[in-house]
């Protein structure tokens, strides 16, 4: 599903939004969970799952075309994990 799928979605049970309204909510709301993890806060939605900042070391990886190592350098990356609901519902 896509950021406009989401806002259709938003506009279609809401009919006092507009189209673009219901676009510029569903930024808002993403641009506040980008600014979070930056920020290394944690979010959680209740329903959905949460979402979290982890640091991974830097190691050796390979090139998938050559072969060849590659060193990666430490990063972020961003760790989701599913409520009980939702992995219930998927597992039905």
């Amino acid at each position: 599903m896509t950021r406009s799928e989401v806002a259709d979605l938003v506009a279609a049970d809401n009919p006092h939004l507009t189209t673009r309204e219901a676009e510029r909510i569903v930024a808002l709301v993403f641009s506040a969970m980008g600014r979070a993890l930056v920020e290394r806060r944690r979010i959680e939605l209740r329903g959905l799952g949460s979402f979290s900042c982890r640091d991974r070391e830097a190691r050796t990886a390979r090139n998938p075309r050559t072969g060849s190592p590659v060193e990666l350098g430490p990063r972020r990356a961003v760790h989701f994990r599913a409520s009980r609901s939702l992995n219930k519902r998927l597992n039905r």
